[in-house]
This record gives C-alpha cells, sequence and structure tokens, in this order.
C-alpha cells in the first residue's frame, strides 16, 4: 500500500506529522509533500526540522513538482 501525505501551511501541521510517524510504524510506504508555508509552520509551532520529518516518508515531492511522474527523491 501507498499513501500521499500533503502539508501545507495550516496549524494542523502536527497531525501531519504524526500521522506520517503512524504510518511509519504501520510499514506503509508514504509518498510526502510540503509547502513552503507549511516548513515555516512546522518550525515554528512544532520545533521540528525538514530532515527530521522528510525522514518518516520513503520518498518527497518538492511542491512545484506537481507534474512528476514518480519521486524525485528516495529517502530510504
Amino acid at each position: 500500500m501507498r499513501v500521499f501525505v500533503g502539508i501545507t501551511g495550516a496549524s494542523g501541521a502536527i497531525y501531519g506529522i504524526r500521522l506520517l510517524a503512524a504510518l511509519r510504524r504501520l510499514g506503509i510506504e508514504v509518498h510526502l509533500s510540503v509547502s513552503r508555508t507549511a516548513w515555516r509552520i512546522i518550525s515554528e509551532e512544532v520545533g521540528a526540522g525538514e530532515q527530521e520529518v522528510k525522514a518518516l516518508a520513503d520518498y518527497y515531492w518538492d511542491e512545484d513538482d506537481l507534474g512528476a511522474p514518480r519521486p524525485r527523491v528516495a529517502l530510504s
């Protein structure tokens, strides 16, 4: 099973991170995209860094790469 998680610039970003951690524990393949605004919220409200959050996903899709046929970077 594969799941795509998108985190936008809202104060609920912590829930996206918790979801990523839960999916990782379940062994589910996770694809992730995070908006620039969300990275700021994550840094300020959650205190987590980009690499820490990206490490919870198997693949990371850049916010501007919406038409990509496959992930740009394998993270695991």
